[in-house]
Parts: structure tokens; sequence; C-alpha cells
């Protein structure tokens, strides 16, 4: 065989026969632990059941081993409650247990001899920690992403995570229209290693993507900006992102939000004037629109999630004219302003199938249009010589996640993540007219 193919195999195979787990997906979180009785000796077959919000199936169950043992993989963010039972001890419950994405925790429990019907119960411990990462991380949930007041663009979560930083003036309210500046580390710009759903968005070798998002739809984002795995093969942040995905129950939600001129206030100074100005950056509107849906197509074994959101910015700038004016010659104070805009649409939609129980598969598809149609625009570059700039971006993803035993968890990822970005020189005919291509006279 060829020994690409002997490469792949030995790599397979020797995940499958290594022993006990304990990596898995990015995305994915991990609860494992050891049960045993009043002298701490280990008790096999304790029924231990996990139940979450955050489970499509509500609720999971394993039985410890010999050595009194348990261990859940392929578990999403979220808060959980572990129940440990045993005919002849009495039952024990922890509650409370928040899992971020990434994360492996471990969770023991002490079973005493008592009647079936008494339970311990805990509630307000001390939380758990994950021994196995040395990373610095940052976890962002849906409720804290939709509650902190910025702008709705993804990068935006970014200047949120200690240590992490982008180039250039901040966004304030989404006005920069998901501009992409360079991310830094503790000051250090470096190149990243950006996912979402297991997927890689990076762009080549920047320190930065042009795949375009709207946080609306994410359930959680981690970044981490130290300390990562040997699989992180770059110096730079790593982001782990994930998608809301649909449950047993119907869900969703709906925003909106508009800005006018009367909004704005006038900064135009004498000495702008002496110029040839007329006026700054004038606001036209600026809105952005948001609403997502999850359920159920089929109880406890196939579930959707559909999101979309819409950003459109149209405003003036700094001596930003459509025409020479009058005197038919530019930069005498007689041009007419003009106006720029930008947009970015997302639509994205998730599907999971739970084909048995140790067998699940996602299948997702994201789709990101930006488009400028006056792009370059400026003092110097009127309407007539600025582009049409239209950037379509995606990311698809199939994944099979396979818990084959206890030692042994498979999961294959297929998927795209990119975009194409059309610097045209002709316009969209409703923002220019059919007949005004692009021009620059050298």
């Amino acid at each position: 065989m060829r020994p690409q193919i002997v490469a792949f195999l030995f790599f397979v195979f020797g995940g499958i026969v290594a022993p006990p787990a304990y990596a898995q997906s990015s995305s994915s979180s991990t609860i494992h632990g050891f049960v045993k009785d009043d002298t701490g000796g280990a008790l096999p077959g304790v029924t231990v059941t996990i139940t979450s919000p955050a489970l499509q199936v509500g609720q999971r169950t394993t039985t410890t081993g010999a050595d009194g043992t348990y261990r859940f993989e392929q578990l999403p963010g979220g808060m959980y409650q572990l129940k440990f039972e045993l005919q002849g001890f009495g039952a024990y419950v922890r509650n409370d247990l928040q899992l971020a994405i990434g994360f492996t925790s471990r969770v023991d429990a002490t079973m005493s001899v008592g009647a079936v019907q008494e339970t311990v119960t805990v509630s307000g411990a001390s939380p758990v920690v994950d021994l196995t990462s040395s990373g610095t991380s940052s976890n962002f949930t849906a409720q804290t992403i939709e509650t902190v007041p910025r702008g709705r663009d993804l990068w935006a979560v970014l200047d949120m995570a200690p240590g992490a930083s982008r180039d250039g003036a901040p966004d304030v309210g989404g006005s920069r229209m998901a501009l992409r500046p360079d991310m830094s580390s503790y000051g250090v710009v470096a190149q990243p290693k950006l996912e979402v759903e297991g997927i890689n968005i990076t762009t080549g070798g920047d320190p930065q993507s042009a795949v375009y998002f709207n946080y609306f739809g994410f359930e959680e984002v981690q970044f981490k900006t130290s300390g990562t795995d040997a699989e992180v093969g770059v110096p730079g942040i790593h982001m782990v992102a994930v998608l809301k995905s649909g449950g047993n129950d119907f869900h969703g939600k709906y925003e909106g939000s508009y800005q006018g001129p009367k909004l704005q206030s006038d900064n135009l100074t004498d000495s702008l004037r002496a110029q040839g100005l007329s006026d700054t950056e004038p606001l036209r509107y600026h809105y952005d629109v948001a609403a997502d849906l999850g359920g159920r197509i089929v109880r406890d074994k196939l579930w959707f999630y559909g999101g979309f959101s819409r950003q459109h910015r149209q405003s003036g700038l700094l001596g930003f004219v459509s025409g020479p004016g009058a005197d038919g010659k530019y930069l005498t104070g007689d041009e007419p302003l003009a106006y720029r805009n930008g947009m970015l649409t997302q639509h994205n939609v998730k599907l999971s199938y739970q084909l048995s129980t140790g067998n699940r598969f996602i299948g997702l598809y994201q789709r990101g249009l930006k488009l400028e149609p006056q792009r370059d625009a400026g003092r110097f570059v009127p309407l007539v010589a600025t582009r049409d700039y239209r950037d379509p971006t995606w990311v698809k993803k199939v994944e099979w996640q396979s818990t084959i035993s206890s030692r042994a968890l498979l999961n294959v990822v297929a998927g795209y993540g990119g975009y194409f970005a059309d610097y045209s020189a002709v316009s969209t005919p409703v923002y220019r007219g059919a007949d005004f291509p692009s021009q620059l006279d050298r």
C-alpha cells in the first residue's frame, strides 16, 4: 500500500487501541471520575445519570467499571447534574456543574450504605478544575455574548478576552462593519488558529480571518491565548466556536436595532470648511436585525437550528463626493456628497441526528455575504473611482461522533471554510446606475 495510506491507518487504529482516551474534539467536553464507598473501596456497577438542558436527548446513563470509574464523552458546554445510584446505597447527586467547551472535569463521588430513598445532594461546591490543560483560556457563553453591550460582530468578542487585542481603533457598536484588523496575543501579532465547529477559517498565514460571522448564532466561544495543545501548530490565538443546536423543545429569539441621523452630532470645524469640506461623515441609517429558531424534527432523534442576520449601514465619508460639481472640477467645495454602503448578511443551518446511543451525526452550513458597493471610497477617491466589493464566505461540515467503548472514541470531521473576494469594476445598479462603471484617471 502507499505510504500515505499506511500512515493514515496507523494513526486511526493507533488511537483506537490506545490507553483510556483523554483527548476529545476541541469543541466538546468530558466528565469522568471515581466512585467509592465510605471505606475508600471502588464501587463497580453504579448507575451514573447525567442531565442537562444542553443535551439534546435530555440525559445519558452509564455504569462504573470494575475499578469504580465512569466517563461521559462528547458533551456540549452547559450546566449539568450528576446522579449516582446503587442498590443498598444512598443516592448521591451533584448539582450545578458548569462545563465549558473543550473542558475535561473530574467529579468523584462517595456513597454511603443506607436506605435507597436516602439521597445526598451537593450544591454550590467548589468549581471543578480542568487538570488536563495548562492553557490560558476565556470562555464566553451565549448569555454573556448577548448581554455585554458591544457590536454583534464575532471579532468584537475577542476584545473581551484577557491578553487578546486587535490593531486600530475599537469597533463601537458594530460601526466598522466587521473590519478585520490583525489579532495579537499579549502584544505579539502572530498567526492564529480559528476554528468554527472544528473547521479552520484562518486566512492563509494572516493574523485574522476573512470569514465573517454574526455571533447571534453562537452557543459558546473560547479564546486560548497561551499554553495551547500540540494540535495547534501556530503561535497565535486559538479560537474555538460552537454554533447553537436544536433540542426537543422549540426555542428562538429575534432582535433588531436602528440608528438614524438625529442620533449623530456634527464636528465640522472652520479649518475643515476652509479645506472645501461641507460635512464630516453624515449617517443616513444603520440597522441590525437577527432571528433564529431551533427544535426537534423527531423527538430524541433528529433536531434542527437555523439563524439569519443582516446589518446595513449607509453613511458619508470625509470628503467623499459623487461628482465634480457645477464647475467640473474636484476639491473646489461645490461637489455633491456621496454615501457609502456596507452590508453583512448571514445564514446558518445545523442538523443533529442521534443514530444510536454511541453514534451521532452533525451537519452544518453557514453562508455569509459582505457587500461594499463603494469600496476604497475617500476624499481623493470619488464615487466614479470606487469598486464594487463582494465577499461571500462559507463554512460547511459533516461530522460523525462514535463512542466505541470507554477506552476508544472516534471523531471524523470533513468540511470547508473559506471565501471568494471579488473586486469588480462594475457596481450594483441600485447604488450607481447600470451605466456607471468604475474608472480611474492616472
